[in-house]
This record gives C-alpha cells, sequence and structure tokens, in this order.
C-alpha cells in the first residue's frame, strides 16, 4: 500500500487538555543536584536557584523577582509577590530549598557591587539575574543526563511527584498558584491510576472556571 488510507480519518477528542510534558524522574531531579559544583557564591546561587524552580515549584519569572525579605528561613517559606494573575502566594521550603538558601545567603554580599538593593539572586555583575543564565546552566546539565531540562519542567515535575506520594491536590495547586483546581487536576493523567481514582472519589466534581489559565 503506497498511500495511508487513515491519513484523513478525523481523530476522536475526548474533551480533554492536552497532557503536561512528561515530568523528570526522582532519580533524574537527584542527579542534576549531584551534579552542581558548590565551589563559590556564584555556584551557590545557582544551586539555590534549582532549588527554588523544583523544591518551591516557582515560574522563572517568580524565582528571579524575589528579594532576600521573600524568604522566611524561621517560618521556612517562600512570599511569592505577584505571580500569575498577580496573585502573591506563599509557599513552604522543602529541606533543601532552606539549606541552599543558608549557604548561599552566608556568601551573597560577595556578589554585591554598589549598594544592597536586597535582590536575591544576584550575577556576577551585582544586579538582578538574567533568565536566560540558569538556561545555560540547564542546557549543560541536559548534556550529562540525554533528556531536555527547562526551568518549567522542574516545576512540572514536582508536581507529579507530590502526586505520587499522595499530597493532598489542594495543597499542590496552592503550591504551584493556579487559580483553579482544574488546572492542577490536569497532573493527574500523570499518575498511576488508581491514585487519580481514588482523587476522583473523595473530592467533588468542580465547576470549570473559564477565567482561570494554566500554567
Amino acid at each position: 500500500v503506497l498511500v495511508n488510507p487513515a491519513r484523513h480519518l478525523e481523530t476522536f477528542d475526548d474533551g480533554e487538555d492536552p497532557l503536561p510534558p512528561a515530568p523528570l524522574s526522582e532519580e533524574q531531579v537527584t542527579r542534576i543536584f549531584d551534579l552542581l559544583p558548590r565551589r563559590d557564591p556564584v555556584d551557590l546561587r545557582t544551586r539555590l536557584h534549582v532549588e527554588l524552580l523544583y523544591g518551591c515549584a516557582l515560574r522563572l519569572s517568580e524565582s528571579i523577582s524575589l528579594d532576600v525579605t521573600d524568604l522566611d528561613l524561621a517560618e521556612r517559606t517562600v512570599l511569592v509577590r505577584g505571580g500569575k494573575g498577580n496573585k502573591d502566594r506563599r509557599v513552604p521550603m522543602m529541606r533543601g530549598v532552606l539549606s541552599a538558601a543558608n549557604d548561599y545567603l552566608a556568601v551573597r554580599r560577595e556578589l554585591l557591587q554598589g549598594p544592597d538593593q536586597g535582590v536575591l539572586l544576584l550575577s556576577e555583575n551585582g544586579t538582578r539575574l538574567e533568565k536566560r543564565i540558569i538556561g545555560r546552566v540547564l542546557h549543560r546539565l541536559a548534556k550529562v543526563l540525554g533528556v531536555h531540562v527547562h526551568p518549567h519542567l522542574l516545576r512540572h515535575s514536582l508536581a507529579v511527584h507530590l502526586l505520587r506520594r499522595e499530597v493532598d491536590v489542594r495543597i499542590i495547586q496552592e503550591i504551584l498558584g493556579h487559580s483553579s483546581l482544574d488546572t492542577t487536576k490536569i497532573y493527574l493523567r500523570l499518575v498511576p491510576g488508581h491514585l487519580r481514582e481514588d482523587y476522583d472519589k473523595a473530592m467533588p466534581p468542580i465547576a470549570i472556571n473559564s477565567g482561570a489559565s494554566s500554567g
């Protein structure tokens, strides 16, 4: 047969939104942190940045907008100001984020050039870090891992990892900063079937908020 007879057939629309990208495995995330050096303040800043993207599930723009005062080490929380929809939220610090924050803040002043404006993630020039810097770091790590790694994938991966550990989907919604639970529930399609069935049984149907956005 020289021509595919199914080429013009219409595909069935199941009415569901497209799946998020396949997450990194927990082993791959561990490998990423194993590959990050800790030689100098720039290394420690980079490590904290990756921890924030994964451990706090921050969007890239949210992470580089942080100031030092947005970190509450005593309460182990991060205040995210002006997230998507211009909403603030407070997210918990996992152990890795807290450790990386303590290490970096101990040497952060070495990156300052001029008055301290309170910026958390500083460049080597003492200015607020640019988005492209972490992209370069993750690109180098991706070559070692043999898989494409980008900032938003770290955020997606944490959401799936938390679901697999049976963390309440509503808590994950708060961490991700989703205005609608329906956006967060998309991640249930990336966890084992029995977990999704358990969540569906435990939670009543939620009306779709047409004004909600994903990400």
